[in-house]
């Protein structure tokens, strides 16, 4: 996961993998990032298993965004005081 992370957050890695920059495919950078993790001795993983923990990644991140931007956010302003409690407790 560590490389997963730090590969897709580094330069334009990201932009790349939603087609903004560069014009390289999702599949290339799978490969690329498939070639780190045999570098690390992590040899059971291929470019499809790659594509969907980065998808997974996206669709988690998505959620906790849309969550603290229309629900926990309003929670915090509301009851500061609270807040994490009541945050936790929505869990």
């Amino acid at each position: 996961m560590e490389i997963i992370l730090d590969s897709i957050t580094s330069e334009t890695n990201y932009a790349k993998w939603k087609g903004d920059a560069g014009g390289v495919s999702k599949e290339t950078l799978c490969g690329e990032v498939n070639s780190l993790m045999k570098a690390a001795s992590i040899q059971h993983r291929n470019n499809g298993d790659i594509w969907a923990e980065i998808c997974e990644l996206q669709t988690i991140y998505n959620k906790a965004r849309d969550w603290l931007k229309h629900t926990g956010e309003g929670i915090r302003k509301s009851d500061e005081e609270n807040a994490e409690a009541t945050i936790q407790g929505m869990l």
